[in-house]
């Protein structure tokens, strides 16, 4: 069964990358009920989008990750374009020293930040200094602090990073490095910023009301759009309203229904509903996220390898595939989405070597020392194996607990479940205070494997794992600057977290976005992330 899928995935990504190589296609404008030639006049209206992740912050020196709040409202030295490749964005170019230690940075001279402010280097630089400053706590930016001597302002409209050593994914690191208005930030404080946030974005916030909405108006001095957007001033779109919703039936009736206009993923279960409904579209890709198993190396019984490596080989993605999302999500048994650099189908080939093993589940559980208790669950010196899994309070993420504490208990482990709010899995993690737990982590680059190095532990290390080994072997891929040697030392970092498992990578979600026929322009990047950039409504 798995076999089928991952083929399947496995063409449709060869798809969207051929399809990837010419500039995004922006949907056909809609026609009006019982009219094939109508169009729209004109383009605006208020774009209304969904996130299901929950709301932490709009503050990107606190938020422990990124929404569409984020990439709407701030802007980066970098992006991607639709073939997830780095371009220059506030950056008008990039340069590397011969040496790999030096990267020069020229800025556009046309940007300002939503309050009048003008950005530059003395701005930038500004960003910079707080997001490596560990007194102000932001969960980005750590890792490339660790590769920064220093960052320099040697001229108004230039930013010079100074590397310790050679760093290959500068750029990936960067490119969520989101920039705030410093004269903005200082007066209104960091209580109080995430509530007024100011950026370069396209778009200005209005209103916000944590876990309910941000509302959010068209920046109309915006004219610094990336060069693939092929639109440099303001966005069509008056406005965009991100609503926080979890339940899928409620998410789904509001795209039927017009009370959202956008929708990033529709809900499996709802995608046979849309693809007959006229008035939907939907654009698919595969996610360059991973959602995962993950499980404190620090706390029993996930100290033992024995243990990690028998739940990895229990469980069975396509199972869980099924039971989730009915089939529509890319079961991976290794740690990089086929949509991040850095993915490899050899070694994907060898996590399922390394998977769906049930009885050699069992004989590694009993070469350890456990034995079956009256009740069928393992013990060893009194003690069941038996742990508790927290994950993030959605239906789908339920169905998945379910799945895996059901297969497990086939195995002789106890497992319960627990659902909690996104952020309070992100502050239990960031204390090391968790057993177990679902979450998933996305980005462009292999180098998000880096966040689990020993000294990320309580700012990323989620696993509050610390090996000597995996750390070096992750320091050289991030140190290793030609393009095919990096890939044989990514490779190395995947191979050693499929033989010791300290994370158990589930699927990669695919995408199916559904948007109303009355949004025109909205355009997809190879993940099957909207581009914002052409989009507004139709009239």
């Amino acid at each position: 069964m798995h076999r089928t899928l991952r083929t399947w995935g496995a063409l449709l990504l060869t798809l969207l990358l051929v399809a990837a190589c010419a500039a995004p296609v922006a949907p056909a404008a809609p026609a009006a009920p019982g009219d094939a030639a109508a169009a729209p006049t004109q383009v605006g209206g208020q774009l209304l989008v969904v996130e299901t992740g929950g709301y932490y912050s709009a503050d990107p020196f606190v938020t422990p990750w990124f929404t569409t709040i984020h990439s709407s409202l701030y802007d980066a030295l970098v992006t991607t374009d639709p073939e997830r490749k780095f371009v220059p964005h506030l950056a008008e170019s990039f340069s590397f020293s011969e040496d790999g230690l030096t990267v020069t940075f020229t800025l556009r001279q046309d940007v300002v930040f939503h309050d009048g402010t003008p950005f530059n280097a003395a701005a930038a630089k500004w960003n910079f200094d707080r997001y490596f400053n560990p007194e102000a706590g932001a969960q980005v930016g750590r890792n490339l602090m660790r590769q920064v001597a220093s960052v320099e302002a040697p001229d108004e409209y230039t930013l010079v990073f100074n590397l310790l050593n050679p760093y290959a994914p500068i750029l990936s690191d960067l490119f969520i490095i989101y920039m705030v208005s410093p004269t903005a930030y200082e007066e209104l404080g960091r209580d109080n910023f995430g509530m007024s946030p100011v950026g370069t974005g396209k778009f200005r916030v209005v209103e916000v009301v944590p876990d309910s909405h941000v509302t959010m108006v068209r920046n109309e001095a915006y004219t610094w759009a990336p060069a693939f957007a092929g639109n440099p001033g303001p966005v069509p779109a008056e406005g965009l309203r991100v609503n926080y919703l979890t339940d899928e039936a409620v998410i789904y009736s509001a795209l039927e229904t017009g009370e959202l206009n956008i929708v990033p993923s529709v809900p499996a279960q709802y995608l046979p509903a849309a693809e007959a409904n006229p008035e939907i579209n939907l654009a698919q890709g595969i996610a360059a996220t991973v959602t995962y198993l993950g499980m404190n190396w620090g706390k029993a019984p996930f100290n033992e390898e024995a243990v990690r490596l028998a739940i990895s080989y229990a469980i069975d993605r396509e199972e869980i595939v099924l039971a989730g999302f009915d089939g529509v999500a890319y079961a991976l048994p290794g740690p990089l989405s086929p949509s991040i650099a850095g993915y490899d189908p050899a070694l994907e080939a060898y996590g399922w070597e390394k998977s769906n093993n049930v009885e050699l589940a069992r004989q590694l559980l009993t070469d350890a020392g456990y034995r079956a208790g009256a009740d069928g669950i393992l013990v060893r010196d009194g003690t069941p194996l038996a742990f508790n899994l927290v994950y993030p309070d959605s239906a789908a993420l339920r169905r998945v607990a379910e799945t895996i504490q059901s297969q497990l208990a086939d195995i002789g482990i106890r497992v319960e479940v627990s659902p909690l709010e996104a952020a309070a899995i992100a502050d239990l993690t960031n204390r090391c205070e968790q057993e177990a737990f679902l979450r998933s982590f996305g980005y462009p680059d292999a180098t998000i494997l880096a966040h689990i190095k020993g000294a990320n532990i309580g700012s990323g290390n989620r696993l509050c794992m610390n090996s000597a080994e995996y750390d070096e072997l992750m320091t050289i891929a991030d140190s290793t600057m030609d393009p095919a040697a990096r890939q044989e030392a990514i490779n190395a970092v995947a191979r050693w977290l499929i033989d010791h498992r300290p994370l158990i990578p589930l699927y990669a979600p695919i995408n199916n976005a559904g948007y109303r026929i009355e949004v025109v322009g909205l355009e997809f990047d190879v993940a099957g992330n909207p581009l914002y950039f052409n989009a507004g409504i139709g009239y």
